[in-house]
């Protein structure tokens, strides 16, 4: 798109999508990764995963707010 123009809804629904499956699969598999590539004891890996978690979910929380307060199409 050109300067000043609206992206349709549709496209920046799809494009976030797209931005948080790779966020979340990103989350998800670190903590195994640094455990194998960093040696992490399982103490260290737990408050890895601890964090990812909240990160998780502060991002759900983020997205559902969003959500409550009308469509998101409003605001694209």
């Amino acid at each position: 798109t050109t300067m000043g123009a609206l992206v349709p809804a549709l496209e920046v629904e799809a494009q976030l999508a797209e931005i948080v499956k790779t966020a979340v699969q990103f989350l998800e598999t670190l903590p195994d990764v640094l455990e194998r590539k960093l040696s992490l004891s399982a103490d260290q890996v737990i408050k890895v995963q601890e964090r990812c978690d909240h990160v998780r979910q502060q991002m759900y929380d983020k997205i559902m707010q969003g959500e409550s307060h009308g469509d998101l199409r409003d605001s694209a």
